[in-house]
């Protein structure tokens, strides 16, 4: 089991990023965000990532440039190397068919972006918790 505190998270908005960023040093200061903000780019930044500094989760918007959510979770999960890393999906998107399709893809859980601060809070610490600290 990886032990690394890097969560990559693929997010193409800025705003979306710096809410992160604030909410999950809120939890744990020892986390390291790695932010990418369009698929290719981020499994571009998977394959160059050292074996010991694989990310503990990778989180990934739905929509994104390039590749979206469920293409991202195809591609890197073709890979040995992070079959062992969990993945999560986000979206704006309540759409059955896409949450079926990632999870199908092998994420671990779809969730629909929370609209408020409180429920973004209460999502992230739920998504925390599958990293192992």
């Amino acid at each position: 089991m990886n032990h690394s505190s890097i969560i990559l998270i693929g997010e193409d908005d800025i705003d979306d990023q710096e809410i992160l960023l604030d909410i999950f040093k809120d939890f744990n200061e020892t986390i390291e965000l790695h932010f990418v903000n369009n698929g290719k780019q981020l499994i571009k930044h998977l394959n160059e990532m050292e074996e010991t500094a694989l990310p503990c989760l990778i989180l990934l918007d739905y929509n994104m440039p390039e590749l979206n959510g469920e293409e991202i979770l195809k591609k890197i999960n073709m890979n040995d190397r992070f079959i062992n890393i969990p993945k999560i999906v986000w979206s704006t998107s309540n759409s059955n068919d896409y949450r079926e399709r990632c999870i199908d893809a092998g994420a671990v859980e779809y969730f629909v972006k929370p609209s408020t601060i409180q429920s973004l809070k209460d999502t992230l610490l739920h998504i925390i918790s599958f990293c192992e600290l």
